[in-house]
């Protein structure tokens, strides 16, 4: 954590010498999931015989508001936000064994996430046209899982996540900045869960493209 927040602040700094001060901003965005469903077979080791499915359905479309600093000259430009967030994923478990019995078990659940977000972007700019990239950091404040009533699948908490971002934005008179980014996420769907200590990331990442608006004082 404290590394990460280490190497955001020195991005930030090192644009300072060639930049004016900062403007000061209030962004909200709206983010659409593009990873598609995904499933993992999951097969108890001891015990009683386990065998299931846990099946990655969709993450619901999420809006993010918060804070936001930006600073350019006549080149380039640089952009930090704080956004506050929350994700909520479906998943569905299917008990494999109940389908040899003509009984198969279908629990379906969701996985809610409040995030902190620290997004840090820079670019080029073209009049008012800007493009560019940068990393995104991931805080969850809070995860609400529900039971599947499956013995040995556990919750497992992932506090702090990572990712990148591209975009492309457009500047109205100085002031409003319009940007559409395309999000890849670090991490895998399922990673909220273990089974029997095996983690169940789907090698499938909840990536997804935004939509921001941003006003500056």
């Amino acid at each position: 954590m404290k590394n990460a927040i280490f190497i955001v602040v020195a991005l930030a700094c090192s644009f300072q010498t060639s930049l004016a001060q900062f403007s000061f901003g209030i962004k909200a965005e709206y983010t659409l999931s593009t990873a598609p469903s995904s499933s993992l077979e999951i097969i108890s080791s001891s015990g009683p015989v386990q065998v299931h499915n846990l099946n990655y359905l969709r993450t619901k479309d999420q809006i993010s508001y918060g804070l936001s600093l930006y600073n350019e000259n006549d080149l380039l430009w640089v952009n930090l936000d704080l956004l506050y967030g929350k994700t909520e994923s479906l998943y569905s478990v299917e008990n494999l064994i109940g389908g040899f019995q003509r009984n198969i078990s279908t629990r379906e659940l969701s996985v809610t996430e409040t995030q902190l977000s620290l997004p840090l972007s820079a670019g080029l700019k073209f009049n008012n046209i800007k493009i560019g990239g940068g990393p995104i950091l991931n805080y969850t404040l809070n995860t609400s899982n529900q039971d599947l009533g499956v013995d040995g699948l556990i919750e497992s908490r992932e506090k702090i996540t990572g990712g990148f971002q591209f975009l492309v934005g457009y500047i109205i008179k100085d002031r409003f900045h319009i940007d559409l980014k395309r999000e890849f996420n670090f991490t895998d769907v399922g990673r909220n869960y273990t089974f029997e200590g095996i983690p169940t990331e789907q090698n499938n990442s909840p990536n997804g493209i935004s939509l921001s608006l941003s006003a500056f004082f």
